[in-house]
């Protein structure tokens, strides 16, 4: 690739929403968090056909200045869920889910970190790929379709802007996410 201004000349803007997206994310959190292990968890909406959005919704939080956090955690679990449920907003419908939904949510409140939503019109197809992306990666093992694959660029591409804005050097990073199309 051929260098133009110190830069390569096919990267120099590949993604012109990043710039604007970078700033809202230093007004959010100004500094990194400085604890030695990251915990990350993403979830995704949208996909029902009357939703005019895709959201990618993300939490991300420093462990070290988080303690209070997993006791807390702990007890709801073991006074509404002893059976090894998982925590669903889909089952709702489940008296004991809905029983643990305000106390899990007290719980967050021992978090040290950031809760961040992002809507994308579904009438932008390519946020972080191109129309061929996955036509020219063939040689991968998973069988992402265009859309999937697209979803799953997106996700790394928040995911990555995130770590970047708000994590230390040598950070160690735990990442949770819904299983969903993108981890194919």
């Amino acid at each position: 690739m051929p260098l133009k201004d110190g830069k390569f000349e096919n990267l120099q803007n590949p993604w012109p929403w990043t710039p604007g997206f970078l700033r809202q994310l230093h007004k959010m959190r100004s500094a990194p968090f400085f604890g030695s292990h990251l915990m990350l968890g993403s979830d995704y909406s949208g996909d029902q056909a009357n939703c005019p959005f895709l959201v990618y919704g993300f939490v991300i939080a420093d462990e070290q200045a988080s303690p209070g956090w997993p006791p807390r955690v702990q007890r709801v679990r073991q006074r509404f869920l002893k059976d090894d449920r998982r925590m669903s907003f889909k089952n709702m419908n489940d008296g004991l889910r809905r029983q643990a939904l305000i106390p899990f949510l007290e719980a967050a409140e021992y978090l040290e970190g950031n809760v961040t939503a992002v809507a994308v019109s579904k009438e932008l197809a390519h946020l972080s790929t191109a129309r061929n992306t996955v036509a020219a990666m063939k040689n991968l093992r998973a069988r992402w379709d265009p859309r999937s694959f697209e979803r799953m660029a997106r996700v790394i591409h928040f995911f990555s802007l995130f770590l970047g804005a708000w994590s230390a050097p040598g950070v160690h990073v735990t990442w949770i996410t819904d299983d969903d199309t993108i981890v194919s």
